[in-house]
């Protein structure tokens, strides 16, 4: 349990990440996030990083998609 990424989704407008390890990519439509067994991508349109800690981070946006990959897989965006 402790090494999953914990997502707290608020409708499609916002969306609450704790339990991860860095943002590997952040663009207006895409943000990849590394977490400790799995990476998480999220796709959507004018994402935001309202705040980020050590610990949690808030994106705002509109979300379409919520995908999660395998650690050693590269983002397939250019």
């Amino acid at each position: 349990m402790f090494r999953e990424i914990l997502i707290h989704i608020n409708g499609t407008k916002s969306i609450t990440i704790e339990n991860y390890k860095n943002i590997l990519d952040y663009k207006d439509d895409f943000i990849l996030i590394q977490g400790k067994e799995e990476n998480l991508c999220i796709t959507g349109k004018s994402f935001r990083i309202d705040y980020f800690t050590h610990e949690s981070m808030c994106i705002t946006g509109t979300v379409e998609k919520l995908e999660f990959r395998s650690a050693g897989m590269k983002s397939d965006r250019r």
